[in-house]
């Protein structure tokens, strides 16, 4: 669940077109082109599960790159005010829901009362997840 919004934080990051350079040089059309087009890159396309799939990433070459989680990276998200609310519905697809659900059910414990109403009542599954992360990056005494 740590990778899964670790890597969904920080690929939203990455198409945020205010986190983007683009080189614009003097005298060029290059200036009226960033104006009329934006940034390059492909920040507009919906955020696939299979973009942020810690499974996914788990396997071949990059699995050594990809078996610690940044904390520091769900600190400043969730400290900054954002929500997780925020983080699974806007700019993501649909499947993307779906992947947090099957994640949510493998953390949370069986009998759990967020777990009561199956899969329809995403609220209850939000709180918990969200519960679990307060109580994980609770600051240390």
């Amino acid at each position: 669940m740590l990778r899964f919004l670790q890597n969904i934080i920080q690929l939203k990051r990455s198409r945020d077109p205010a986190n983007q350079f683009t080189i614009v040089r003097h005298r060029s059309g290059d200036i009226l082109n960033v104006l009329m087009n934006g940034a390059d890159g492909a920040q507009d396309c919906a955020i696939r599960a299979r973009d942020i799939d810690p499974r996914q990433q788990e396997r071949g070459a990059v699995r050594a790159r990809n078996n610690h989680v940044d904390a520091d990276s769900l600190l400043s998200y969730f400290g900054e005010g954002g929500e997780l609310a925020d983080l699974l519905s806007k700019d993501v697809e649909e499947d993307v829901s779906a992947l947090f659900l099957e994640l949510a059910r493998v953390l949370l414990p069986k009998g759990s009362y967020h777990l009561r109403y199956g899969s329809t009542e995403r609220d209850h599954v939000l709180y918990g997840v969200r519960e679990w992360l307060d109580e994980l990056l609770m600051p240390l005494l």
